[in-house]
């Protein structure tokens, strides 16, 4: 489908995530709408993460025709392809087998801000000049990841992401972390299998979070997933645990519950089917955990999510349906769903691209109708320079966030990113107030200016 094949250029906003530092990532990433991977990401990272190579789709197995590939992912649309006679056959192993690959990169970089807490003169300001509503802030990194990838055989893979970071409270580098450990391993051809730490995202939802992805949390700790051939789709099985819900014999009255790492209740179970049907793209998935955290209680809670994505005129459109509710009292639970609609278009040559969302999410309270809207223009000066916005906007409490902003790479191996927040609303609204709370200035800005300079390379 289109969607499938055009939606890399505005992936970039639809990782946005909240206030000031949340630009940078609009204008300086570009993933694929359809990624499987969630990348968990900090906020040093949203304020210098680059572009200059795309991350390893780790959650996708190598392209294999008949083995790995059709095992994992395989087409929902046509059959098995029938066995070609072997002087014509393609030699798989060739192709996905490969010498050990040791991949990596290296990061330093530097920010500076200045923001306005409130207008002069407005009542909120009282009778504070303009020095006083005057923030400057900084903020610099280092970082380095190395990758390993080992494909010693068609049936057999190993993947690790290996990084660290400095410090900047204690200025020493942190000890090193694996963002994913996994193996991968194709059973007869048909069953593809993965063991491991690894990140999944499932749900289409980008500008205003992703309710519909059940196994957010699989990336905090090991799992197992597996897919085969169901049918005219593709069935996908996940089993994980984290570390917060395992009993390692130390813990007394726990919250949530923890059991045994060798009782079933210690651990999340998840699937998801997708197919298509004529144009359009459907997936059905569903989550169980016993004493889940998902309301803050100890009952049994169950997950499931409906998606659907297809053309609409010019458009790609897109809708989740989520809903939450516990086992004991199988009850619909009116602040455990949400919905979320999205539309992408972009022109022929894919210089410019929009993307929209509304979200509807009834665990918000009284800001539970949320939209935006993302857009990325033509590049500027020779393709150097892209200019990029981003908008969100609460109905209920008429707050927002407007973040216009140009990035670009004026040398190389550099990434020079400027922006220019505009927030709204009353101080404490949602905009004002609780997106602002992992950024590395005060809540409540109203206006800002920032500058990012990155550099890097890899090797």
């Amino acid at each position: 489908m289109k969607k499938l094949t055009n939606e890399k250029s505005i992936l970039q906003a639809a990782r946005i995530r909240t206030g000031i530092v949340v630009l940078f990532l609009l204008l300086v990433t570009v993933y694929p709408l359809q990624a499987q991977d969630e990348f968990q990401i900090d906020i040093d990272d949203l304020f210098f993460l680059d572009d200059s190579e795309a991350d390893e789709p780790a959650d996708e197995p190598a392209v294999e025709p008949e083995s790995e590939a059709a095992a994992a992912e395989p087409s929902a649309a046509e059959p098995p392809a029938e066995k070609e006679e072997p002087a014509e056959r393609v030699d798989l192993a060739a192709l996905t087998t490969a010498p050990l690959k040791v991949t990596g990169t290296v990061s330093a970089g530097f920010g500076a801000g200045i923001g306005l807490t409130e207008w002069p003169g407005s009542s909120a300001a009282g009778n504070a000049d303009l020095v006083d509503l005057l923030n400057i802030s900084g903020l610099y990194r280092s970082s380095a990841v190395v990758k390993i990838d080992a494909r010693p055989k068609p049936y057999l893979r190993f993947y690790t992401a290996l990084g660290t970071s400095l410090d900047n409270d204690a200025m020493v580098f942190t000890t090193p972390e694996i963002s994913e450990i996994f193996i991968d391993y194709t059973l007869a051809d048909k069953i593809f299998l993965r063991f491991g730490k690894q990140a999944l995202t499932w749900g289409q939802g980008r500008l205003l979070g992703n309710p519909a992805n059940l196994v957010s949390r699989a990336a905090q700790g090991a799992a197992v997933r597996g897919s085969v051939q169901a049918g005219s789709g593709t069935l996908n099985g996940v089993v994980y645990a984290v570390g917060d819900w395992i009993d390692d014999g130390t813990d007394s009255g726990a919250d949530p519950v923890t059991y045994a790492n060798t009782d079933p209740r210690a651990y999340g179970y998840a699937a998801r089917w997708d197919t298509l049907v004529g144009p359009v793209a459907l997936l059905l998935s569903g989550h169980f955990k016993l004493h889940d955290d998902i309301f803050q209680d100890d009952k049994s809670d169950i997950g499931a999510a409906a998606s659907l994505s297809f053309t609409l005129g010019p458009f790609d459109a897109a809708l989740d349906l989520t809903g939450r509710w516990g086992v004991e009292e199988l009850a619909w639970n009116p602040d455990g769903w949400s919905v979320m609609g999205q539309l992408f278009w972009e022109n022929a040559d894919r210089s410019l691209s929009v993307l929209g969302e509304y979200q509807y999410d009834a665990s918000l309270g009284d800001t539970r109708h949320h939209a935006a809207l993302a857009a990325k223009f033509p590049k500027l000066l020779d393709g150097t320079w892209q200019p990029a916005l981003s908008w969100k906007h609460a109905f209920q409490d008429g707050s927002g966030e407007f973040i216009p902003g140009i990035s670009g790479r004026p040398a190389p191996g550099m990434q020079v990113s400027l922006g220019a927040p505009l927030f709204y609303g009353k101080p404490g609204s949602y905009y004002r107030e609780a997106v602002n709370d992992e950024l590395p200035i005060p809540k409540n800005h109203t206006a800002g200016l920032l500058l990012a300079v990155n550099v890097n390379f890899s090797f």
